[in-house]
């Protein structure tokens, strides 16, 4: 499946290749998309035609039995760097969402629900930290409250800010 889409692909850039010559490249508004397609689809080609061909080619001259060098190096990282570009293309989908009104409201919605969700994020680690505060202050290795008789597993609880506010966000969660 994988190497019909990119026939089918490789079909569709050498179309829009054939139709627009190198415009193709410097469309206006389309430029950025237009290389993106381009990079992906040559850097597909690459790693599902031409390095299998290689690698039997490379086999074949070698001769059977005997040892060869996995391929990789630099052209792997290269390789493997233009595979992940391939979820760019997904990056398309952006476009199609302002072109329909019921799902760009829907995500300018989770978009500004996502602030208010900041600003609580901002008020629990605020109140972690006084809270946390108090605990090491209060019930910690030399705290105000117990002073000598503080029960040594609570004053390793409440030993520093992070490590309590950490424990107090356990038991905020109910996994404590």
């Amino acid at each position: 499946a994988e190497h019909i889409l990119l026939a089918v692909f490789s079909f569709e850039i050498a179309v829009r290749l054939q139709r627009c010559g190198l415009r193709f490249f410097y469309q206006r508004g389309d430029w950025f998309w237009n290389w993106l397609d381009a990079i992906v689809v040559f850097g597909a080609v690459v790693d599902q035609w031409v390095l299998p061909c290689v690698v039997y080619l490379q086999a074949l001259a070698i001769g059977p039995g005997k040892e060869q060098e996995a391929p990789g190096g630099k052209l792997g990282q290269v390789i493997t760097m233009l595979r992940m570009a391939r979820l760019l293309r997904i990056l398309r989908l952006v476009r199609l969402v302002k072109h329909m009104p019921p799902l760009y409201t829907l995500i300018l919605g989770i978009v500004e629900a996502m602030e208010g969700m900041f600003w609580v994020l901002i008020l629990c680690i605020l109140v972690l930290y006084a809270f946390s505060l108090m605990g090491v202050n209060l019930i910690g290795p030399r705290g105000l409250i117990l002073n000598d008789e503080v029960n040594p597993d609570v004053a390793s609880i409440f030993n520093g800010v992070m490590q309590s506010m950490f424990v107090l966000f356990v038991a905020m969660n109910g996994e404590f």
